[in-house]
This record gives structure tokens, sequence and C-alpha cells, in this order.
């Protein structure tokens, strides 16, 4: 779902008074700026991407929790986010789905001072806004469950080295019922991550959200398990295992 929030790009513990160009403050025994010469950039659309893997919990809606969570963060020379902390908090569930979106930001382009890469501070504010929530949530209309394990296939190669994990994949249910925007928010390995999106690919349309009596893009997670059985292998040789999605209950898709 859309998450309205601002991105600041200032550094954090800017104050007020005749503070020098180039700012530090220490940590680890490491310079970290609060302002340079060229400041850091995301080289992409940062609130495009917040919009897209931003997920307001459902523990968060059931007790009626909003506000704004500000995150700070450290740039690091290659460009790299790290150091991620709450500098202001909303609420525990608010400020752990804003913490795992940041941290989950593609490499930046680094900050520069004197003509070298540098560690800069920034922070992001976001803010959750139960107006933003659906009247209706979108729905599958059919047993994803069962969907889901007759679909899905262990990859060898994945069943062979013994990877086995939890692949949660973001995406978007349009107006029209369709399913766009996969994406893997956590990955395990490529080989799973590449049959867990293709599953997800392949679910046939969903009941679409509601807002205001309307139909309403909205985004969902599915998290897909993939558990090795070995008794299971030892029965059936000739082909790689399903995964094990028996857990699956939730008909909007955030499955645990």
């Amino acid at each position: 779902m859309k998450i309205r929030y601002t991105l600041f790009f200032f550094c954090l513990l800017l104050v007020v008074g005749a503070k020098a160009q180039g700012d530090t403050a220490s940590h680890s025994g490491q310079e970290i700026y609060t302002f340079v010469d060229h400041m850091p950039d995301a080289g992409y659309d940062c609130q495009d991407y917040l919009n897209k893997h931003i997920h307001y919990p459902d523990s968060a809606v059931t007790h009626s929790l909003q506000g704004k969570s500000i995150i700070k963060f450290v740039v690091n020379e290659d460009g790299h986010i790290s150091d991620c902390n709450v500098a202001k908090k909303a609420g525990v569930w608010l400020d752990d789905e804003a913490l795992r979106v940041v941290k989950s930001f593609p490499a930046w382009k680094p900050g520069t001072q004197n003509g070298k890469a540098v560690k800069v501070y920034f922070v992001v504010p976001v803010t959750f806004n139960l107006a933003d929530i659906p009247d209706e949530m979108p729905a599958p209309g059919y047993n994803l469950v069962e969907y889901i394990a007759a679909n899905v296939q262990y990859p060898r190669t994945a069943w062979k080295e013994g990877k086995q994990g939890v692949v949660r994949i973001s995406f978007v249910v349009n107006e029209d019922s369709s399913i766009s925007n996969c994406e893997v928010m956590d990955s395990v390995c490529e080989e799973l991550n590449l049959e867990a999106l293709r599953i997800v690919k392949s679910l046939p349309k969903w009941k679409p959200a509601t807002h205001e009596g309307k139909p309403a893009k909205h985004s969902v997670v599915l998290p897909i398990t993939f558990a090795i059985n070995r008794n299971d292998a030892i029965k059936s040789k000739s082909r790689p295992m399903k995964s094990d999605n028996t857990s699956h209950r939730n008909p909007v898709g955030r499955v645990k």
C-alpha cells in the first residue's frame, strides 16, 4: 500500500548556529559527517521505493496505531546503508517496519568531502496513517494454500544443496484484479527466490481492495516456505519435492 511520508535530504544533528561545513561525529573511531561538499544521492526514486516496499503492519492496524517513525542511518563510503536506528519512535510495529525497509535500500552514490568519499548521516521520516488502509483488503477468492501446494516445485539444485527457508514476495493487486510488481523482499537463495517469484506471478486474479467503495491498488506480502523433508525425498526421487506451505492460512497473503 502507499504510505504517506516525507523524505528529507538533510543531515541529522544539524543545529542552529555557525557550524562549519564538514562537521563530523565519531563512531567506532571513524568520522561520520553531518554535512559535506557533495551529499549522498540515492540514484533512484526513494519515494517510489518506499511506496512499493512499506506495508502497514497487521498488528498496528488491529491496535489502531499510527504515527511518524524517524529512521537515522549512515551512507558509507561505498554507498551501502548501515547503522540504521530509530531516532523518533511511532510504536514498535511501525518502527520495525520502517527500519526493515530502510535497511533494504539499494546502495547510494556516497557523499564526498574534499574529493574523497566519506560516511554521512541521513534521516528518513516515515508516516503511517490509518486513513490509507482500504475499507476491504484484497483476497484471492480461492484456496491459496492448495494453489501453492499444487504448483510450487522445489528447485533441484537447492534441494541437493540443502537450501531452505522463507522467501517473502511483495506484489500489487490492481484495480482490475491483476497481479503486478512482484519483488523479493526477503531472500534465501537465487533458486528459491526465482521459484517463489514464478509462483506468485502465476497466481490467478484476486478480488481487489476497495477504498471509499471503489476498487483500489493494494500491496500484499506473501511468504513462501521451502522446507526439505528427507523422508518424502526417499519416496519420490524422480523429481524435486514441492515446498512445504501448509502454514499458509491468511487469505490476503500475509502468511507467516
